[in-house]
């Protein structure tokens, strides 16, 4: 067959492969979901994040008529998971369940399997934790003032803790000490538990955390609550004042989750998939579920989600930038 030939039949059989592909996407976004969808979850079963997807996995599963599965990939800070979906099929039945330690991962890391901006579409935001400021009670600041005061006449010399390298509570210790003008000494720790408890005892001076986790010991007067990382005060806890009331520049941090799919995946399925987890979670008792686990329902769409994703990569960067921080 002349060279020629080759070429056009080549290119003819491509053309068909394209169409063909581009029909079965279409097919089954038409139709999807007719079976089962997992929802990958790249940390161990457990933990706030992990109670509250299985709560809105049944709504959805009720809502959709398929099962919504939960799907355990855990391992290297979440990039065994978050791999796993980058290159799974494009077709609505892979999920991630996506957060702000992804997002750090992308800056933290020397080189990753995947890229974090390209092989995802992000689909919807999920919940956020907020984050507050607590000190050990056995440290003499009893404001967020006087607790500036004190980093600022010794910089360097507080200690706070963190579940690890590259955290959300870590780089939030690391906005803190810029927007104080000072330096802290940050002490990770392996996991969210070591470090609350590395505070309470006195061992750190202070960490950056949710309040699930440390109610108990504020309550017990281990831990002493001096402020709170959102924009406005929370209702979690409305005595706790902002950054920016101690007179420092505002600081916005909270530890977020969203779902994320491979990149290609349908439009309208993401589209359609947003619309029932917004469905799901405007549902009363599931509001109770999430305020009861101090958590805040965030559920939009793929368009916002996408935009809140990308503008968090870029900040983030920024962020480890400045902590010096990178893992191989």
């Amino acid at each position: 067959m002349p060279s020629s030939h080759r070429r056009i039949a080549l290119a003819t059989g491509l053309a068909a492969l394209v169409l063909a592909t581009t029909a079965t996407w279409a097919q089954t976004a038409s139709s999807w979901p007719n079976r089962p969808v997992r929802i990958v979850n790249p940390a161990s079963p457990g933990g706030t994040a992990d109670a509250l997807t299985r709560i809105v996995a049944d709504k959805l599963s009720a809502d959709l008529g398929q099962p919504f599965i939960l799907d355990f990939r855990a391992g290297a800070n979440g990039i065994i998971g978050n791999d796993h979906v980058a290159k799974a099929l494009p077709d609505g039945y892979t999920l991630l369940l996506c957060n702000s330690a992804m997002v750090a991962n992308a800056s933290l890391y020397t080189k990753l399997p995947y890229d974090t901006a390209k092989d995802f579409a992000p689909v919807s935001h999920f919940f956020e934790t907020p984050y507050f400021l607590f000190v050990s009670t056995k440290l003499e600041a009893r404001s967020l003032r006087e607790l500036v005061a004190l980093a600022r006449n010794a910089p360097g010399k507080l200690t706070y803790s963190s579940s690890g390298i590259g955290s959300t509570p870590h780089l939030t210790g690391v906005q803190f000490a810029q927007k104080a003008g000072t330096s802290l000494m940050h002490v990770p720790y392996k996991g969210s538990a070591p470090a609350v408890t590395a505070t309470a005892s006195g061992e750190t001076d202070l960490l950056f955390m949710s309040l699930p986790a440390t109610r108990k010991l504020v309550e017990d007067g281990r831990l002493r609550l001096l402020g709170t990382t959102s924009a406005e005060r929370s209702s979690f806890a409305p005595e706790a004042p902002t950054i920016a009331e101690a007179g420092l520049p505002p600081l916005v941090a909270s530890a977020w989750f969203g779902f994320c799919a491979p990149a290609a995946t349908p439009v309208d399925v993401q589209e359609r998939f947003a619309a029932a987890l917004v469905r799901a979670m405007a549902q009363p008792d599931v509001r109770q579920r999430f305020h009861d686990a101090g958590a805040v329902p965030t559920a939009n769409n793929p368009a916002a989600f996408r935009a809140f994703f990308q503008k968090s990569i870029t900040d983030t960067a920024s962020v480890v930038k400045a902590s010096g921080a990178r893992l191989e």
